[in-house]
């Protein structure tokens, strides 16, 4: 028994290290490998960040411009919906059209810094002043072409005041 507790504490030691071998800590080598692959990583994240602020920009002109856009939309459905509200579109066109630019700081001029947005309105008598096309469209410099919606509305009795 004694010979088999001696023989089996030899292997362990052998397996584990016995205390007085050399391979103690980690390697020069390991750490230069260790140091290299957090180089790696560091300047990969470094590399993102100018796409990460192009994307936060865009997103942050998108979610103006669709609150612009939708504040717009709900102030002329409102509107249209109330019968006692005059719709006044051109006869020949049967369209009624509104441009104008905001800032998103609401001052009426422009503040160093501050976003500019053209918005675009239309309205279009569909049928003799029962229903319209609600048109809208927000744009800004770096996106001409900007975000739109339309809408159908139509004269609702409940929305007389």
């Amino acid at each position: 028994m004694r010979a088999l507790n001696s023989r089996m504490k030899k292997e362990m030691q052998r397996h584990m290290g016995d205390g007085s071998s050399k391979e103690k800590g980690i390697t020069l080598i390991e750490v230069l490998v260790s140091l290299f692959l957090l180089i790696v990583g560091v300047l990969g994240l470094i590399s993102m960040q100018p796409a990460a602020w192009r994307l936060s920009g865009t997103a942050d002109y998108l979610g103006r411009a669709a609150h612009t856009l939708q504040r717009e939309l709900q102030f002329y459905e409102a509107r249209i919906m109330n019968p006692n509200v005059a719709i006044s579109v051109d006869p020949n066109t049967k369209t009624w059209s509104s441009t104008y630019s905001i800032t998103a700081s609401g001052q009426d001029t422009e503040k160093t810094g501050d976003a500019v947005f053209n918005v675009q309105t239309t309205i279009t008598d569909l049928d003799g002043g029962r229903s319209y096309r609600l048109a809208g469209r927000v744009s800004w410099p770096a996106n001409p072409v900007g975000i739109s919606e339309s809408l159908l509305v139509t004269r609702t009795e409940s929305y007389r005041q």
